[in-house]
């Protein structure tokens, strides 16, 4: 029982993962609204491949952790031109593999898998919280700029989904479990 609860809990993390990594790389690629040049969308994109992680060590605890590392910054590497952004794609790649190399010492240290994930839905968290209780703030003012139903899902999805991984990793890293 306890077994199919946390991977259910990977589960999650991975569907959370690739639903704010999608939003990030969509938002890294509108010049309009930061771009590339917001720092924001960068550190969600790195937190949604640390989630990633996490789900994957999680849902697979047999795949090592060089694996998990090289997962990461391959899908580090996915969202960027490397034809115009060599530089800053693999510095980014680089710093994801290494926070998540950190992440999963700490889990191992810990013997709590969840600590990766409670990491990156902390970060993730911090973006989606205010941005969304802004955008909903501007779909129900007087004068929303559009009243699509549809929209209004589409601006909580990725906030429900993060705050349920942030509250599932905090309630699940406190227990300890053997980790490879």
């Amino acid at each position: 029982m306890h077994q199919q609860i946390r991977r259910t809990a990977g589960i999650l993390y991975v569907v959370t993962a690739l639903v704010s990594g999608y939003w990030a790389s969509y938002l890294i690629g509108r010049a309009s609204i930061g771009g590339p040049w917001s720092w924001w969308y960068v550190t969600t994109l790195g937190a949604s491949v640390l989630l990633l992680v996490g789900g994957v060590h999680i849902v697979l605890p047999q795949v090592r952790r060089g694996w998990l590392v090289a997962i990461a910054a391959g899908i580090s590497l996915l969202p960027w031109n490397l034809g115009a952004w060599h530089r800053e794609g693999v510095t980014f790649a680089v710093v994801v593999a290494l926070g998540s190399w950190a992440g999963l010492a700490l889990a191992s240290a810990w013997r709590r898998p969840s600590v990766v994930a409670f990491i990156a839905s902390v970060v993730l968290a911090a973006w989606w919280t205010p941005a969304s209780v802004h955008n909903v703030g501007t779909y129900f003012s007087p004068k929303p700029p559009s009243f699509d139903p549809m929209q209004l899902v589409w601006i909580l999805v990725p906030s429900v989904l993060v705050i349920t991984s942030l509250i599932t990793a905090a309630t699940s890293s406190r227990s300890p479990v053997a980790v490879g």
